[in-house]
């Protein structure tokens, strides 16, 4: 057959070449196309998924998404709850404290005396001596430490606060530490030292307090 075509292009050469297309001679076997299905992307390994961290609810103060609520910002009230304790235990009135202090005052007193009675039976004569004078202050101030260790200090309450009803808490409503108890008998010397102007300012103070209130953060209430 090609033969043929090769002979009447020599008798005709104005015939156009057409192109030649090699003739397969085999057998073509068609296969059936894959039926149409949703394709299934295959999840990542473990090796090539990203690093993800699990959701944690951000802290305080750090930066959060657009898409996440503001939540509303609770400012701090201006008085701390120390601050303002006494409006949850209230303050004994003064009418009670004044008795506790006078049962208080009455025991320093006879144990005062009963410190001086043996000084004229010893022969030291009760004048106007600068020098024993001074000792008879610091006789009482020891004294009045002594009463306060015992009573106050290890006892949480003394022979006054018992008889008036009274109990010493801090500033938050709870009873006061061992640490307080020792600041507050400090307070008291201080208040008793300065003309008894420390016992005097409960008159003036908005909440009634002592000045050894003040220095050790306690008061007294009342023992319902």
């Amino acid at each position: 057959m090609r033969v043929q075509r090769f002979r009447s292009r020599q008798s005709n050469p104005s015939l156009a070449l057409p192109f030649i297309e090699p003739e397969f001679t085999g057998k073509i076997v068609s296969f059936p196309a894959p039926p149409v299905s949703e394709t299934h992307v295959p999840a990542p390994s473990s090796e090539e998924a990203p690093n993800r961290q699990p959701s944690r609810k951000p802290r305080a103060g750090s930066e959060t998404s657009s898409q996440t609520p503001q939540i509303g910002m609770a400012f701090p009230s201006p008085h701390t709850p120390e601050e303002t304790a006494w409006r949850v235990l209230a303050v004994a009135p003064l009418r009670l404290r004044m008795m506790g202090h006078c049962v208080d005052l009455a025991f320093l007193t006879g144990a005062f005396l009963a410190f001086l009675t043996p000084l004229p039976l010893l022969g030291v004569p009760l004048s106007r001596n600068p020098a024993l004078l001074g000792g008879i202050a610091c006789g009482g101030l020891v004294l009045v430490v002594l009463y306060g260790s015992l009573f106050l200090v290890r006892s949480e309450r003394t022979p006054g606060m018992h008889r008036a009803g009274l109990r010493l808490v801090n500033f938050d409503g709870s009873p006061a530490a061992r640490r307080q108890r020792l600041w507050r008998l400090i307070g008291v010397v201080v208040s008793g030292g300065s003309f008894l102007l420390g016992f005097l300012w409960a008159a003036l103070d908005e909440e009634k307090l002592y000045w050894h209130d003040h220095i050790s953060r306690t008061f007294l209430t009342a023992d319902h």
